[in-house]
């Protein structure tokens, strides 16, 4: 299992609020509209385009190994831009 740390932002936070993610969530409101959620989830590759397909609106804060995840497919993304 793994642990997973995500922060939105004030514009994709109330969205992120109301989707059935698993039992597992929990949120903390920040006081600039952000949020942090919380979730265990038993792949990391489950949380992977999830978390791109909100762009720019999320930040992945832990654990290091999704942040290389998210990175990798980034560059992947950019290059076809080149």
């Amino acid at each position: 299992m793994f642990h997973a740390i995500i922060e939105f932002d004030s514009n994709a936070a109330p969205v992120v609020m109301e989707k059935q993610w698993n039992d597992s969530v929990k949120y903390q409101k920040h006081k600039d509209g952000w949020i942090s959620m919380r979730i265990t989830v038993s792949h990391l590759e489950d949380l992977k385009n999830e978390i791109l397909s909100w762009g720019h609106r999320a930040k992945v804060i832990e654990p290091l190994e999704l942040k290389q995840i998210i990175l990798e497919e980034i560059v992947k993304m950019t290059k076809l831009y080149e």
